[in-house]
């Protein structure tokens, strides 16, 4: 599909287009319309703690993007976003991105995530990205779902109360790269761009 354009989900118009640097105070609006439930399921961390300072910080660099290394695409109702989903490639493996989406708890439930996910799978494979990578918690389903629905292969590895995704998402893939090595318990080097971005406290 092309953007922006205008798809309706439960009686609702809801835009899609790619995140700008201008939606920083957007960005802050969404963070804040998520339940404590969603932002641990998201990022991982307790984030109540976390000052509106350090929350604009953050909502700037994401909304900081590189071309054809992070990518955003975003769902919007009535001037608000509802939706993220976004990449980051890998330096060390240019076919891999590590990936993410999140949906507001009040627009979940109505198809919107797997909107941003296909999405998100198309211009990452237009680009040359053939493999989506995710860290999620075991108990997020509702992401592994997502990526089942918009990837042709999928394997998962479980440690911890964390699962590690690998989707194969384009049909001329080859097999997934090998990562660098790392010492045990380490981030590999091109997967901690959300870990980084989002380790707030």
């Amino acid at each position: 599909m092309t953007l922006p354009f205008e798809k309706t989900f439960g009686g609702m118009a809801i835009g899609f287009r790619l995140l700008s640097p201008s939606d920083s105070a957007a960005l802050v609006d969404f963070y804040e319309h998520l339940s404590r439930e969603t932002r641990m399921k998201r990022f991982q961390v307790d984030t109540s703690r976390v000052s509106p300072e350090r929350v604009q910080e953050h909502a700037r660099s994401l909304c900081e993007l590189v071309p054809h290394q992070h990518v955003a695409v975003v769902a919007s109702h009535q001037g608000a976003l509802v939706g993220v989903a976004r990449f980051a490639r890998e330096k060390s493996r240019y076919n891999v991105a590590e990936m993410a989406v999140v949906v507001r708890d009040d627009y979940q439930n109505m198809g919107i995530g797997s909107q941003l996910m296909e999405l998100a799978r198309e211009l990452a494979v237009a680009d040359g990205i053939e493999h989506f990578y995710a860290l999620v918690l075991a108990s997020n389903q509702r992401l592994l779902n997502f990526l089942k629905r918009v990837s042709l292969h999928i394997e998962t590895h479980s440690s911890q109360g964390q699962t590690e995704v690998f989707a194969r998402i384009s049909p001329s893939a080859g097999p997934l790269p090998p990562p660098e090595e790392v010492h045990p318990g380490e981030l590999r080097p091109d997967r901690s761009f959300f870990k980084k971005m989002f380790d707030w406290v």
